[in-house]
């Protein structure tokens, strides 16, 4: 792809047709690891939805046992640890 001078260090000159071919393969690799990022990504955002819906229910129940027995009783009957 790249040839170089006499001494091996500097380069002369640059097979273009050679780079395009590099080039396409590379980004087919990139794409294919920008797919999988997505893919977990929408992963992580089902399970965070998941969690925020449950964390929703438990202080919505926990607002109704407040109201039903108020807040110093349910902290009494249910210490934190």
């Amino acid at each position: 792809m790249v040839s170089y001078e006499k001494n091996g260090k500097d380069a002369a000159g640059v097979d273009y047709g050679r780079l395009t071919a590099l080039l396409i393969e590379a980004t087919k690799e990139r794409q294919k690891l920008i797919q999988q990022q997505q893919q977990e990504i929408s992963a992580l955002q089902a399970q965070l939805r998941k969690r925020a819906a449950k964390e929703a229910k438990l202080e919505s129940r926990l607002a109704h046992l407040e109201q039903k027995q108020g807040p110093t009783q349910l902290a009494a009957a249910h210490p934190v640890q």
